[in-house]
């Protein structure tokens, strides 16, 4: 289960997660979850009138405000089977309760499967990261940073120009903004797939 806080609506968002069933092995043992619901200041749970695009666990969530005072909620990556990543990106505005969820640009693949010295196949691949909207350079956007099989990496995607002029002109190439790559952690992870020695 992950969570977004949303301190307009004095509330919690958590969605998606995952639940190991030893006896309903029929497409493996593993469910994942589509569910979205909030926490509120007073301690209810609630369900929301929504659901994640799809099932969904070890992804991350943040919200977004644009200059026109839309609030956005974004789903980052994650996992739907046992150790694997997704790189997909989806979001929804927070205030619409009918409003559908917009498929939005993916994050860089850094499961690029090139070989390491030993021969082996290396991924790294992004899993149970953490996200932040926040500044940058007086530029606002989200930080994706940090996970299992991460590397070193971090991610960035630019919402709004350094003016304030909105960059979210997702068309059907969905090509603008873009993730970038942005400064590094100190420990690297690497995950060797594939490797029989």
């Amino acid at each position: 289960t992950t969570l977004a806080e949303d301190p307009e609506q004095r509330r919690l968002i958590i969605s998606g997660g995952r639940d190991f069933r030893s006896g309903d092995t029929a497409g493996g043992p593993w469910h994942y979850f589509t569910a979205v619901r909030a926490i509120t200041s007073g301690g209810e749970y609630i369900s929301l009138d929504w659901e994640m695009p799809e099932p969904l666990a070890d992804h991350c969530m943040v919200i977004t405000r644009s200059s026109g005072a839309r609030r956005r909620l974004w789903v980052i990556g994650g996992s739907n089977k046992p150790q694997r990543y997704r790189v997909e990106v989806h979001a929804r505005p927070l205030d619409g309760p009918i409003s559908p969820w917009t498929r939005m640009p993916d994050l860089l693949d850094a499961g690029s499967g090139r070989e390491g010295d030993d021969g082996c196949d290396i991924r790294i691949t992004i899993l149970s990261q953490g996200c932040v909207a926040m500044e940058i350079g007086n530029q606002q956007g989200i930080l994706v940073t940090g996970g299992y099989y991460n590397g070193v990496s971090s991610m960035w995607l630019p919402l709004e120009a350094r003016g304030g002029r909105s960059l979210e002109t997702f068309g059907p190439e969905r090509n603008l903004p873009r993730w970038e790559y942005v400064g590094g952690l100190t420990k690297v992870r690497i995950n060797k797939l594939n490797c029989s020695h």
